[in-house]
């Protein structure tokens, strides 16, 4: 198989023991370049994940693979993002919950709770793995907005712990207070800073 990575390529055998060298090969060549993975696209297959296991399970038949690579600014441009339009589509599932459990939540709907806090614990890492940066002023689109998008995260945290105790309590009008009355409004605000900061398109996203 060829492993093709910016303008340099490399052939390896179709042995699973070669799947070691293979990841050691490319990460030297990451770490070199200052560069980050992507996506691998394997024999015209773009994969995202799991690439280990694609090995183990596609060794024998795989001819090409090449490594699709991002600067460290593209990697934050495309996190801003993900976050944006994960935000977006969140804020119209707060304003459901908060209605329905003012009035009788269903199983579906502490399972869809249960889901909006795995986003929250996603959006809070994200920005705790680009806020670590100490060039950050470079990297960024707007670093004087980006401080601001911090500031509203920090007061989401904030909102957490008694969010987490009126759930522990099962005291469902106050989980529904808590998701109109602060929650919605932070989501609100979110969302209005990162689409100030993505770089894509997101006033033909609002559109649709």
């Amino acid at each position: 198989m060829i492993i093709k990575i910016i303008d340099i390529e490399k052939e390896f055998k179709n042995k699973e023991s070669e799947i070691p060298k293979i990841f050691d090969y490319i990460n030297q060549i990451i770490n070199e370049k200052n560069i980050f993975l992507k996506s691998m696209e394997i024999d015209g297959i773009e994969i995202y994940d799991n690439f280990y296991e694609y090995f183990l399970d596609k060794m024998e038949s795989i001819n090409i693979i090449e490594i699709k690579i991002q600067t460290l600014n593209q990697l934050i441009d495309d996190v801003i993002y993900d976050s944006w339009e994960y935000i977006v589509k969140a804020i119209p599932l707060i304003e459901r919950l908060s209605v329905s459990f003012k009035k009788n939540p269903t199983e579906k709907s502490w399972q869809e709770l249960g889901n909006l806090f795995s986003g929250i614990e996603w959006i809070l890492e994200t920005y705790r793995n680009i806020d670590q940066y100490k060039n950050l002023s470079e990297l960024v689109p707007n670093y004087y907005i980006w401080n601001e998008y911090v500031v509203e995260l920090e007061k989401l945290k904030q909102a957490l712990p008694d969010f987490f105790e009126a759930i522990n309590n099962k005291d469902t009008i106050l989980i529904g207070d808590v998701l109109e009355y602060e929650i919605n409004p932070l989501f609100e605000s979110i969302s209005e800073k990162l689409n100030k900061l993505a770089k894509k398109d997101v006033n033909n996203q609002n559109a649709n």
